[in-house]
């Protein structure tokens, strides 16, 4: 979609697993603060938080984190190489 033709333009892209051991990351993004979009934003991010903690440059659920602990790979992209995945500690 055209940010320009929808200035109201909100989008989600879900999370979840790809194939068994991969995790693929989703987002919440706006490219804009005005009215309907930076209000849903604002809440997705704030129920997003509320929920999961950060690792990394990634705010990560308890079940998606249980699953990194043991093995699985998180990528922004299923065909990303494996020196991009997310290394919990």
């Amino acid at each position: 979609m055209d940010q320009g033709e929808n200035p109201t333009l909100a989008r989600l892209r879900p999370s979840g697993q790809f194939t068994e051991g991969v995790l693929v990351a989703g987002s919440v993004e706006t490219f804009s603060r005005s009215s309907y979009s930076g209000l849903l934003f604002q809440t997705l991010g704030k129920l997003l938080k509320q929920r999961t903690r950060r690792i990394g440059r990634f705010w990560v659920g308890p079940a998606a984190e249980e699953n990194l602990r043991l093995g699985w790979r998180l990528v922004t992209s299923a065909s990303s190489p494996r020196e991009y995945d997310l290394a919990v500690e």
